[in-house]
């Protein structure tokens, strides 16, 4: 069975990538998701510019502030400088109406100028622009990402996979809302019962009996920068922390998981690699002599 190990948004901040840099030397991912907007991306793009062996996918959240000038980009942003697209992470992360809203007032123009903006700034770094990209749904935010990757020449998943003629199964995420920590001014109270390796030993999707499958974890941990903007969910007026980052990169350094990828013969691939038959990770994996390495199995 083919895997793709993915983790999620990688460039949020400089203290968030330290989860994932200390993930990479153990070769337990396979794909990047980076955002290009928030205070992490350059970082970020240095780090990917060293791996050329991990694929990168275009991971989009308005998190941040412009990468083209404020000016070329007002329609865009809230009065402090920041897209309008942040204000809805916090309270209102699963509210749809309040999510629909955040496409109001923007110029189509000016979403096409900083997704330009962005990956021109990605390519300056990285030497490199994502191998996947695309937007979701009809609204002007994914027509305008569309419209850049058609332009860049940046496939969705989807996309490719239908050229190729492979399939590849998205798990869904195992992290939960509920698997958190409550923070209040006085007392900090755990009840986490998220454990990310009884997941993947337990498989209840049934990710071992697909040809090949694609799931994502959220390497990172957290400082300043993530806190203040919002890693947490709101249920009524209280604050609940989200501790499954810090639980991820745990499991994905752990011999555990290791023993969990030989014991059911797992072949870890890039995206690219799932999506035209290249061997690239594989190839990364035989090279540095890995444990992983599928030809050992």
């Amino acid at each position: 069975m083919k895997l793709v190990q993915a983790s999620d948004d990688f460039g949020y901040s400089i203290g968030w990538n330290y989860g994932l840099k200390k993930v990479m030397p153990y070769d337990s991912i396979t794909h990047i998701n980076i955002m290009t907007d928030t205070p992490g991306n350059i970082d970020a793009f240095k780090f990917v510019k060293e791996h050329p062996y991990v694929s990168v996918a275009w991971h989009q959240h308005f998190r941040g502030k412009p990468v083209a000038d404020p000016k070329l980009v007002s329609s865009l942003l809230s009065e402090d400088g920041h897209f309008k697209f942040r204000d809805v992470w916090n309270k209102d992360t699963f509210n749809q109406e309040a999510r629909n809203k955040r496409y109001e007032g923007l110029d189509y123009d000016q979403l096409v100028i900083e997704f330009r903006a962005e990956l021109e700034q990605m390519y300056a770094y990285a030497g490199r622009f994502p191998d996947f990209g695309g937007g979701k749904g009809d609204n002007p935010v994914a027509r305008a990402t569309n419209q850049v990757c058609e332009e860049f020449k940046i496939p969705s998943t989807k996309q490719a996979l239908a050229q190729t003629g492979r399939e590849m199964v998205h798990i869904h995420q195992p992290g939960d809302a509920t698997y958190l920590v409550r923070i209040n001014e006085d007392s900090y109270i755990r009840n986490c019962t998220y454990d990310p390796l009884a997941y993947l030993r337990n498989d209840p999707q049934g990710i071992l009996k697909n040809e090949c499958s694609q799931i994502a974890w959220h390497a990172g941990f957290y400082d300043d920068e993530v806190f203040t903007d919002g890693s947490y969910f709101y249920d009524g007026d209280q604050r609940y922390f989200e501790p499954s980052p810090l639980l991820d990169v745990a499991m994905l350094i752990s011999d555990g998981f290791r023993d969990w990828v030989k014991e059911n013969k797992v072949e870890l691939v890039s995206m690219t690699d799932a999506v035209y038959g290249t061997n690239t990770f594989q190839e990364h994996l035989k090279q540095v002599g890995s444990d992983l390495y599928y030809g050992n199995f």
